[in-house]
């Protein structure tokens, strides 16, 4: 249990400790989650690997084929452009930028 809940502690450095707007929540929660899904794929594939006796080497390359598919890609980018904050006010720049966008072009 001390081990899981050092784990907590460091994933908990990871998270803006700034004010965070729901907008920045909800794409650090979706990173989590794509994290979580690949962690626990690989686990439960070396779990039946080790149950069996037969680590299936096909199940593991549909899983990275599927992984490296366009859509993926997409959301791991999605994810590393919108987790930027420069001026740490708790929305992600692109988003920001995106708003200042619009709003010039309907002046």
């Amino acid at each position: 249990m001390g081990y899981f809940n050092k784990a907590i502690e460091k994933v908990k450095e990871y998270i803006p400790k700034s004010n965070a707007q729901d907008s920045m929540k909800i794409v650090i929660a979706y990173g989590l989650l794509i994290f979580v899904i690949a962690l626990a794929f690989m686990a439960s594939w070396i779990y039946s690997g080790i149950k069996t006796g037969n680590f299936d080497i096909d199940i593991m390359l549909r899983f990275f084929s599927a992984a490296t598919a366009p859509g993926p890609v997409a959301a791991v980018t999605f994810i590393s452009v919108f987790l930027v904050d420069k001026n740490e006010d708790g929305r992600p720049d692109a988003a920001e930028q995106r708003i200042e966008e619009k709003t010039f072009r309907l002046r």
